[in-house]
């Protein structure tokens, strides 16, 4: 059906209204349902917990192993000063332990003067005895062991050099504190030190040439067996 010029017009006019009418219905919507991406670094989600970086290793607190490692018996051993001794007579205190021989050209005299360092850190903890056993008996008697001990300032109360016989140092420093690699080659020892408890019982080993936080280690793991109930 054909319309007239004038219907026409009319139902040009009549579009034109209503298209006003939806646009303007449009620009008066609330802002706050238009949705816009965010901008750049304003996002509106909480941020995210660091990632750890990877390979981080954490840090040690304690040295303290899960269990007692050994524990040293009641066997005949000679001081320095000479005075005849068992070495059961180190319980009731804690005990820092370590093997070495005078004439060692290797770690011994390293190990000696950390030993050194931490009984000056220790000088006002009255409930520990640093010991150094000889491996070597035959060479190391009391005189050589004194004047070992008096080049490197040892305190003659606090830290104890001891000598025993062939058969038992190899049960002290083999069956019993697990300190030396080879029962029958004694100079084959390790560079650690060993921690004792009151009972005698190794409950740590440290590394004072490679391990430049055993000191701490060792001072928090002193803390901490001291809260142990005296047997």
């Amino acid at each position: 059906m054909s319309m007239t010029k004038s219907e026409l017009v009319v139902w040009i006019v009549v579009a034109t209204a209503l298209g006003g009418v939806v646009t303007l219905a449009a620009l008066s919507r609330p802002a706050s349902v238009i949705s816009m991406p965010p901008a750049p670094g304003t996002s509106h989600e909480e941020p995210a917990e660091p990632a750890e970086a990877a390979g981080t290793a954490q840090q040690r607190t304690s040295g303290l192993l899960p269990a007692p490692a050994g524990v040293l018996g009641d066997l005949p051993c000679v001081e320095r000063s000479g005075r005849e001794m068992k070495t059961s007579e180190l319980r009731g205190k804690f005990a820092v332990v370590d093997f070495v021989f005078t004439n060692c050209g290797g770690p011994c005299p390293m190990m000696t003067v950390a030993m050194g360092r931490l009984e000056e850190s220790l000088k006002s903890a009255a409930d520990v005895t640093l010991v150094t056993f000889s491996v070597d008996p035959e060479r190391d008697t009391t005189k050589v062991l004194a004047e070992y001990a008096d080049r490197y300032g040892a305190d003659k109360e606090r830290w104890l050099f001891l000598r025993a016989e062939m058969p038992v140092i190899r049960e002290i420093a083999y069956d019993q504190l697990k300190l030396v690699k080879s029962r029958e080659d004694l100079v084959i020892h390790s560079q650690k030190f060993a921690l004792l408890d009151r009972e005698g019982r190794v409950r740590a080993y440290y590394d004072p040439l490679t391990d430049e936080d055993w000191m701490k280690l060792l001072a928090a793991d002193l803390d901490v067996l001291r809260r142990e109930p005296a047997r």
